[in-house]
């Protein structure tokens, strides 16, 4: 398959054979089809997309400015918490609320950091 909706051919020389009945002008997009003139091909600030990268190489760019992620650190603090999966007491509570943020922030594009539980101890928080 070659061109849209046309099958190609290859004869004994060599050359490429269409089939019969194609238009002039049939197949080809006009320069700006996808784009109107003063629309905005790509926003600032937004998260680029593979679909975007090709944008920008369709317009001959070879190089497009952009942000690093947002870099998070999450964790939680108390000695009432243990991590799922780990033996826990009756006075302990499962952590949930450092996974529900860390998956938030992801879903958000940040790079998410996780330092897991800290203890109630002054100088592990400092």
């Amino acid at each position: 398959m070659g061109i849209a909706g046309t099958v190609e051919r290859i004869d004994e020389s060599g050359r490429v054979v269409l089939p019969a009945g194609l238009k002039p002008g049939a197949n080809v997009r006009p320069a700006g089809e996808d784009i109107a003139l003063g629309q905005a091909a790509l926003r600032a600030g937004s998260r680029l997309r593979p679909q975007d990268v090709a944008l920008a190489a369709a317009f001959g760019l070879t190089h497009v400015d952009v942000t690093r992620r947002l870099r998070v650190a999450v964790f939680s603090t108390g000695n009432e918490l243990v991590s799922p999966g780990r033996p826990r007491a009756a006075s302990q509570l499962f952590d949930s609320n450092r996974f529900m943020l860390a998956a938030m922030l992801a879903r958000l594009g940040c790079e998410v950091r996780d330092l897991g539980i800290i203890r109630d101890d002054r100088a592990a928080m400092a």
